[in-house]
């Protein structure tokens, strides 16, 4: 059974004894796009954006950014950016209101530390309309994905 921790964030619970499983879980949706990740024993945050939004947003996410994140010219990478940022504040269970606590995430893929923890911290590739990132505590984790591209099946009549 699926449950929110005090942070907000979910958490499997076992219903007949409300013992906790070492899994820490992160989701994040955007219009046409979901995303889940799993961690065991790690604290782990998702994000996915999807790219057709309005201008000002863009704009707001670029007043975000630190002085090396603004080297960053396409709107893509200004959203897989954001995306890793989102998915590390979420790992850290903070939110936005600590942005501009946390250090440039200008590279697709680093490991850094954060108030004395180490995150692992990285973009994944989702195709051309979505930016979705991970962060994952320590930097040695294995991290498997997959990227469902259409799934919503058809229907068809029998």
């Amino acid at each position: 059974m699926l449950q929110s921790e005090a942070d907000g964030s979910p958490r499997l619970f076992n219903s007949s004894n409300a013992k906790r499983y070492p899994i820490r879980i992160s989701l994040s949706h955007c219009a046409g796009g979901v995303a889940i990740a799993f961690a065991r024993k790690a604290a782990v945050g998702v994000d996915i954006e999807t790219h057709r939004k309005p201008l000002q947003v863009e704009e707001a996410i670029a007043r975000q950014l630190s002085e090396a994140e603004h080297l960053l010219v396409t709107p893509r990478s200004i959203w897989d950016c954001w995306s890793r940022k989102e998915a590390l504040l979420k790992a850290m269970g903070t939110g936005l209101g600590a942005l501009k606590d946390i250090p440039s995430l200008d590279q697709k893929g680093q490991s850094l530390l954060v108030d004395g923890r180490l995150w692992r911290v990285a973009t994944l590739d989702s195709g051309p309309s979505f930016s979705l990132a991970y962060a994952c505590e320590g930097a040695g984790r294995r991290v498997k994905h997959f990227v469902c591209r259409s799934w919503v099946a058809p229907l068809r009549r029998v």
